[in-house]
C-alpha cells in the first residue's frame, strides 16, 4: 500500500515513523504535503537520517492534486489543522483514495454532513484515529462494564488538563474556533467517543455551558503572570527542542505562524471551562466537564448501573514542556490508572492497570498496528469509521451551538444523514 500524509506538524511523526520502520516491508510512504516547506524539509531530513537513501517527495498544499495524480497513493492520512480535515478527506475520497484522519473528523455539523455524503457516494473507507480506545485501561473498562454493574443509566466524566498541556492549546492555532472548533471538539471528541464506545450508545440531545475563565487577556491570571519575565511558567521556548525548532521556529519566516503565542493575549475565542449534559438514544445520561488550567492532569469516569458502580481513574503526566522552566507542584510524572467496582450491598474491588510503553500509554503502537496491518479487533471493536467519528464530534458541535444560543440541541437536527441508530455498533 502506498501512503501520502497531508499536514506535517508534530502529529504526523506518529504515522511517519511506523511507516518507515515497523511496516516498511508492506507499505511505502510516497509523499508529504503541507503549506510550509520547512516542515516538509524537516521530516524529509529526519527520514533520511533514520533511513539513509529513503527519499519522500514533498508537495505544497496547492500541489495536492498533483501529488495524488503523480504518486497514486492508496491511502491519504490527514493530520492538518482540524478545519481543513473535510477539504482533504473529501478530495482524497473523490480521487479514489481511502482515508485515515486524525481526530476530530471535522469541526462542524455542516462539514460532517459533507464528509458522510462523500463516503456514501464513493464507497471508500474513512477511519478516524481515536487512540484513547486502544489504551489498556480504556480497553479493560470496556471488558468489565456490562458484566460488572449491569445496564448503565448514568455516566459522569471529568477531564483535567494541567497548566502545561492545557495552556498549550491557547498558544497554538487551537485558540480560535474557526481552526479547531474549540476544546469541546478538538479535545473532548476523545472523551465523547470513549463514552459512546463504552456504553455502545449514540447521542440524542446536548446542552452545554462554557466560558474563558483563566486564559485570555481579561482575567486576573493575565495580570499576575504577564508581569513576570524569566520566571513566567507559561512561556514556551521553541529552541529548547529539536522538533519544536525544526517544525515551528525555523518555519516562521515562511508563513508567520507562531507556535508559542502568549496564552494571556487578545484574540482567544475558545473556552477553558466547559460543562455538557448529554441524553443518549439508549436512555443513558452523561454529565461531562473539562477544565484546561488544573494543577493536575488526567480524568475520572463513573458509571452507575442497576447492580452498582464502576469508577475509572487515569493520572497523566504532561507531554508538553515549557522549555527549561522547572515544573511547579508536587504531583508525580508517573502515569497510572485504576478501576474500582462496587456492587450494591457488597465490598468494593480494585484493579490497577499497568501502563505500557509507547505514545499515550501504549495506545498509539496498538492503533498503528491495527491501521497498518488490518488485524481484526472483533471483541472490543476499537476501530472507528466515519459514522462513529461523526457521533463523537457532533456532541461537541452541538455543545458549541448550545453555549452560543443557550438552547438544547438535537443531533438528528444537526446531522440528519447520520440516521436513527441507537447503538454505536450499528454505525460504521
Amino acid at each position: 500500500m502506498k501512503y501520502a500524509i497531508v499536514g506535517t506538524g508534530g502529529r504526523a511523526t506518529s504515522y511517519i515513523d511506523p511507516l518507515i520502520n515497523e511496516y516498511n516491508s508492506d507499505h511505502e510512504l510516497v509523499a508529504l504535503c503541507d503549506p510550509n516547506p520547512q516542515r516538509i524539509n524537516y521530516h524529509r531530513d529526519r527520514i533520511n537520517s533514520l533511513k539513509p537513501g529513503l527519499e519522500v517527495q514533498g508537495f505544497s498544499s496547492e500541489g495536492f492534486d498533483e501529488m495524488i495524480k503523480s504518486k497514486s497513493p492508496d491511502v491519504v492520512i490527514v493530520t492538518t489543522v482540524d478545519s481543513e480535515h473535510d477539504k482533504y478527506i473529501i478530495k482524497s475520497l473523490e480521487s479514489g483514495c481511502n482515508v485515515v484522519t486524525e481526530k476530530p473528523m471535522t469541526i462542524s455539523a455542516e462539514k460532517c454532513s459533507d464528509i458522510l455524503r462523500a463516503v456514501n457516494e464513493t464507497g471508500l473507507s474513512l477511519r478516524v484515529a481515536f487512540n484513547y480506545r486502544w489504551g489498556d485501561g480504556a480497553s479493560r473498562v470496556k471488558e468489565l462494564l456490562a458484566e460488572s454493574i449491569g445496564p448503565v443509566h448514568h455516566v459522569s466524566f471529568q477531564y483535567l488538563l494541567d497548566t502545561d498541556h492545557g495552556a498549550d492549546y491557547f498558544r497554538r492555532w487551537h485558540r480560535n474556533k474557526v481552526n479547531s472548533g474549540g476544546l469541546l471538539i478538538h479535545k473532548a471528541t476523545h472523551h465523547f467517543d470513549l463514552i459512546n464506545w463504552w456504553t455502545n450508545s449514540v447521542p440524542d440531545t446536548v446542552y452545554g455551558i462554557g466560558k474563558l475563565a483563566f486564559y485570555g487577556n481579561t482575567g486576573a491570571p493575565a495580570q499576575e503572570y504577564r508581569s513576570l519575565s524569566e520566571d513566567n511558567p507559561f512561556q514556551l521556548d521553541l529552541s529548547s527542542s529539536d522538533q519544536l525548532k525544526g517544525l515551528y521556529l525555523d518555519a516562521e519566516p515562511y508563513d508567520g505562524y507562531r507556535r508559542n503565542q502568549d496564552v494571556f493575549s487578545e484574540g482567544i475565542d475558545i473556552e477553558d471551562t466547559m460543562s455538557v449534559v448529554v441524553k443518549y438514544r439508549t436512555g443513558i445520561h452523561l454529565s461531562y466537564s473539562l477544565v484546561a488550567y488544573s494543577s493536575m492532569e488526567g480524568f475520572t469516569v463513573t458509571f452507575h448501573g442497576e447492580k452498582g458502580r464502576l469508577h475509572y481513574e487515569e493520572i497523566h503526566h504532561s507531554h508538553t514542556r515549557t522549555g527549561s522552566i522547572p515544573k511547579k507542584g508536587s504531583y508525580s510524572d508517573d502515569r497510572s490508572s485504576n478501576i474500582t467496582i462496587q456492587k450494591l450491598f457488597q465490598e468494593s474491588s480494585h484493579e490497577i492497570i499497568p501502563m505500557q510503553k509507547g505514545g499515550h500509554g501504549g495506545a498509539d503502537p496498538l492503533m498503528m498496528r491495527s491501521i497498518f496491518t488490518g488485524e481484526p479487533d472483533e471483541n472490543l471493536q476499537r476501530s472507528a469509521g466515519h459514522q462513529q467519528g461523526a457521533a463523537s464530534m457532533l456532541i461537541g458541535a452541538a455543545a458549541n451551538i448550545s453555549i452560543r444560543d443557550g438552547n438544547t440541541q438535537k443531533i438528528k437536527d444537526l446531522c440528519p444523514i447520520l440516521g436513527p441508530a441507537k447503538e454505536l455498533s450499528e454505525l460504521s
